[in-house]
């Protein structure tokens, strides 16, 4: 019965996989992207456009949502490049039309003074695309030929495009080449053991260490270093597609969550108290630039260790040793005034917060939110307010709470989400207000090796 079942999963993934091949062929890499036509255009010269039009030129479809903040943020600067290679090129944003986007995108272009037309298209369309996550960006030749399908684009990449060079990036697979990434690589084993994931023989270092070629998992995935995970027989740590920089950080810094906690009491974070990103103090740092666009400086780190090393402790000593004897950087851990957001009571008005212990139903029957709300927190600690604010302004400093306020809260804010600035006129009108300062914090410093003195 079981082998039975076992066919019929392999025959019905085949299937699977080879429909989303038929389906999704114009928008392969080195195929045609077809004869598509968009009919909801904006701040172009025409409100339809078909790709067959751009014939000529090369032409860049950005792909966003309403919930992508790096998307968001990446237009200032693709507005640039389109103003200056628009006579050698055509850039165009295509957005999914559902959650309000146009009208949330209009207010990037007014406040950002945004240059780039939109295809807003609905979700049918869309599905045709193959599109997993966003970014998501389709670049095609001047036959309309897709070339390549990544997560970022700049200026460097563009003129390679324009010279007819060769490029080297990290690209985007498509849903069957997800299923057959997938069906490489099993996580309950040890990563390259036996060819899982890989040629086994492939290592640089034994414990190991390898370089990542992008074809397990298309976009880097790393986590702190769990001890619940290192225990009993499950004593392995495998970190897939994880920049240099990444690693040491990991191998010196804090083990705690590394995000604000919803019970500071209860759940132990180092938000606040570790800076988040490593400092360098070396003479050549190229080793520990990390870009999204390529598979450089991304490695595979993968330890195997008897249940009595698998302490936290012991598998950072054995990672710093590791990357010391390959890398040849050293690593410490100092406390530097960092900066930071300190979260603060602006006036009275932070009184009407109080939730009174409702629940969020009651609270929308009760109160009625703003014309404009893009952030509300209801019946909830300041801590969750925190949370919030930090998630959308992730390359920030960290937010302290300051306020001294023990009670759940009702708030709500207007502001663009991905504008912490913005975001703090919106506090400011509740009574709270979020105040430059610095604050101590242990960094990791990264070093180069002394030299040993030579002997005579």
């Amino acid at each position: 019965m079981k082998l039975k079942y076992l066919v019929f999963s392999l025959v019905l993934l085949f299937f699977y996989s080879s429909n989303l091949e038929a389906q999704n062929n114009y928008t392969q890499i080195g195929k045609s992207i077809g004869q598509l036509h968009f009919d909801n255009v904006k701040y172009y010269s025409s409100t339809e456009k078909s790709l067959s039009e751009f014939k000529g030129k090369i032409t860049i479809l950005d792909f966003f949502t309403a919930g992508c903040a790096s998307c968001f943020e990446s237009m200032p600067k693709i507005s640039k490049l389109r103003k200056k290679y628009k006579d050698k090129l055509e850039i165009m944003m295509i957005g999914l039309d559902d959650r309000n986007l146009q009208a949330v995108y209009d207010k990037y272009r007014k406040k950002w003074d945004l240059d780039i037309p939109v295809a807003f298209i609905p979700k049918k369309q869309w599905n045709l695309f193959d599109i997993i996550g966003v970014p998501h960006i389709i670049v095609l030749d001047k036959e309309g030929i897709v070339k390549t399908k990544i997560i970022s684009f700049d200026e460097k990449l563009i003129e390679s495009l324009l010279a007819g060079q060769s490029i080297n990036v990290l690209e985007i697979q498509s849903s069957a080449e997800r299923i057959k990434s997938a069906a490489s690589y099993d996580h309950k084993k040890p990563f390259l053991i036996n060819g899982n994931g890989g040629n086994d023989t492939s290592y640089l270092f034994r414990s190991l260490i390898s370089k990542w070629d992008g074809k397990i998992i298309d976009r880097p995935f790393y986590t702190m270093i769990n001890q619940n995970e290192m225990s009993g027989a499950k004593s392995r740590l495998d970190l897939i597609g994880v920049p240099l920089i990444h690693l040491y950080k990991l191998a010196y810094g804090d083990t705690l969550h590394p995000y604000p906690s919803l019970s500071p009491g209860i759940q132990a974070s180092s938000y606040g108290s570790y800076w988040k990103h490593p400092l360098l103090q070396v003479r050549d740092s190229s080793q520990l630039d990390r870009s999204w666009l390529s598979k450089s400086n991304m490695y595979n780190y993968s330890l195997t260790v008897p249940p009595s090393h698998a302490t936290t402790d012991r598998i950072q000593k054995i990672m710093q040793r590791d990357l010391e004897n390959y890398f040849g950087y050293t690593a410490t851990i100092e406390t530097r005034e960092m900066p930071c957001w300190y979260l603060r009571v602006r006036n009275k008005d932070v009184f009407k917060l109080r939730s009174g212990n409702r629940s969020k139903e009651q609270v929308m029957q009760e109160r009625t939110p703003t014309e404009r709300t893009d952030m509300a927190v209801l019946n909830a600690p300041i801590a969750e307010l925190i949370l919030y604010l930090s998630y959308n302004d992730q390359n920030g400093p960290p937010i302290i709470d300051e306020t001294g306020i023990d009670y759940k809260i009702d708030i709500y804010i207007e502001g663009l989400t991905s504008d912490i600035n913005d975001l703090n006129n919106g506090l400011k009108k509740n009574g709270l207000e979020l105040v430059k300062g610095v604050k101590p914090m242990k960094v990791v410093i990264i070093r180069d090796l002394k030299s040993e003195p030579s002997s005579k």
